[in-house]
């Protein structure tokens, strides 16, 4: 009986209620904005592999960082819960996230092989500028 209550109260502890409205755009905003910086960087990084102005190595190593970081934000955002009138609002950045996270990892790969970065460059300041948005939108 002893062990039915403890694994009952464990069990209530673990549900999450949403976080406050204030709360989670805060979060999300600030996840948005940093992964918009992560895009900046492997843009920047690719323009100036392309002009020959950036070694290979340190192409990959830039757009290998930024992908990490960039994922380690996006997965972030994935911890946290809306409250349920921004579940909409919270669904078009999860497209956003995931689409930057694809794109980090298709730069990266790029630049440690011989692939073309322009439509990626392109790709990338789109996104970064949709990002934005969302986070002007959430403040």
């Amino acid at each position: 009986m002893l062990l039915l209550a403890a694994v009952l109260a464990g069990a209530t502890g673990c549900a999450s209620s949403p976080d406050s409205s204030s709360s989670w755009r805060s979060d999300a905003g600030q996840i948005a904005h940093d992964v918009a910086g992560q895009l900046a960087i492997t843009r920047v990084a690719m323009q100036a592999r392309e002009q020959d102005r950036l070694p290979t190595a340190y192409a990959t190593m830039t757009t290998t960082n930024a992908q990490d970081s960039g994922l380690s934000s996006i997965d972030d955002f994935a911890d946290l819960y809306p409250p349920p009138e921004l579940f909409d609002m919270h669904d078009e950045i999860a497209a956003l996230l995931r689409e930057a996270g694809d794109l980090l990892v298709r730069s990266r790969i790029a630049m440690a092989g011989d692939g073309d970065p322009a439509t990626l460059i392109e790709q990338t300041a789109d996104l970064q500028k949709q990002l934005l948005d969302e986070e002007r939108k959430l403040q």
